[in-house]
């Protein structure tokens, strides 16, 4: 977002572009929701990679795409009960102007990120954990 914003802007005011919009209570329940899938997918990958040796790679991957899909998905629902329900029954569709373009987007632009930071992330909790815990005397 900074970088299309940023395109007929400064850079501090594109870097800050968040701070401007009129969906920052979107934007924070998208971040939330990024976190708690995060937390919990991660915890499912760590098992899965840890105690049933799972392809740490392929399960970093899925994880990753799982947490970005779920996210995209469960994002848009404020906005669509918050400003969409009074669109209903007009010629909007705030299901697909709330839910699946947000979607949709997320799912374009994040697929990349979220499959490197998978790769990325699956190796490093299977580097981890073969490592033995260190004790403090």
């Amino acid at each position: 977002m900074t970088f299309f914003v940023s395109l007929d802007q400064d850079f501090p005011e594109a870097f800050f572009w968040f701070s401007r919009t009129d969906y920052k209570l979107n934007l924070f329940t998208g971040s939330v929701i990024l976190l708690l899938c995060g937390h919990f997918y991660g915890q499912w990958a760590g098992k899965a990679i840890l105690l049933k040796r799972r392809n740490p790679i392929l399960t970093g991957i899925l994880c990753g795409l799982a947490v970005l899909l779920s996210t995209a998905f469960l994002s848009g629902w404020p906005g669509f009960f918050r400003e969409g329900m009074d669109n209903l029954g007009t010629g909007d569709n705030p299901f697909e102007d709330y839910i699946l373009k947000p979607f949709f987007w997320i799912a374009v632009f994040g697929f990349l990120p979220a499959l490197l930071m998978g790769i990325w992330l699956g190796w490093r909790v299977q580097v981890k954990g073969s490592k033995p815990a260190r004790t403090k005397h």
